[in-house]
């Protein structure tokens, strides 16, 4: 008989057996989970199916926005998912952001990818992801702390549509607020 041992945000020990909650691995965002979204500079936000980039500046100024908040259309049901997804991977809402590997819907520039992003939750009518697309040419995107606002790490220029599918990369690299 074995007994296996997984490490992480929870602790499990075979069989169903676990302390601690268990992390969440992966969420994923479509057009039917809300209704509108903004961009930032160098951004051109496709309602909510998606957005377009230019490459320009980092990818916290060139950040896509979808609004979650309810009172916007957003779904309660993908709200509730997002907030567990941060809660059981211990991320931080509202004051960092983290890396995350995601797999992009048809058309867009780029199958798969890694997107900054990070969760503002001021309540149920108040609530919105900034996500910025990286450009992984350059390693220094893998170092947490790095300025993601203007540079060095860069956005990439493309398509990017929904659904996508987001899985954030551990160990975590995580980064201050610097979104426009």
């Amino acid at each position: 008989m074995s007994i296996g041992i997984q490490l992480g945000a929870g602790i499990s020990f075979g069989a169903g057996i676990g302390l601690g909650a268990t992390p969440t691995n992966s969420f994923s965002l479509s057009s039917l989970d809300f209704n509108y979204s903004n961009g930032g500079t160098y951004i051109s936000a496709n309602g909510n199916t998606g957005f377009t980039t230019t490459g320009q500046s980092g990818p916290g100024e060139a950040v896509w926005t979808p609004l979650l908040s309810l009172n916007n259309g957003g779904s309660p049901a993908k709200l509730a998912e997002i907030r567990a997804y941060w809660a059981s991977n211990g991320l931080n809402p509202d004051n960092n952001a983290y890396m995350f590997n995601v797999t992009w819907g048809a058309g867009s520039t780029l199958a798969y990818g890694v997107v900054i992003m990070g969760l503002y939750d001021y309540g149920n009518n108040n609530v919105f992801l900034n996500m910025g697309v990286v450009d992984t040419g350059n390693p220094i995107w893998q170092t947490p702390g790095t300025n993601y606002f203007n540079g060095p790490i860069y956005t990439l220029a493309g398509t990017w549509n929904l659904p996508a599918t987001f899985t954030v990369i551990t160990p975590l690299i995580e980064t201050f607020n610097q979104w426009c």
